[in-house]
């Protein structure tokens, strides 16, 4: 399992930008704790990582973040079913 910000370093994301992405349910992680405080600590396989990698390459080409997240989604189920 790797952590929002093995992820984040991995890939050269902003800690916002990538915030705002699992906000949106753009990128979803596998795994979500929520804390007493309101702090969530999202985690991904490494499936999980190749997704959000193919989130980033699509919306660096001009894609939307939109039809980009439908991609990816599709592709999670792909690999998850």
């Amino acid at each position: 399992m790797y952590s929002t910000f093995d992820v984040m370093r991995m890939l050269e994301i902003k800690r916002g930008r990538f915030k705002n992405w699992i906000e949106e349910r753009f990128i979803v992680p596998c795994k979500q704790d929520v804390f007493p405080s309101g702090l969530k600590r999202s985690y991904f396989t490494i499936s999980g990582v190749y997704l959000v990698e193919l989130f980033c390459t699509l919306i660096s080409v001009g894609l939307s973040r939109h039809f980009a997240g439908h991609v990816v989604s599709a592709c999670s189920d792909k690999i998850h079913h």
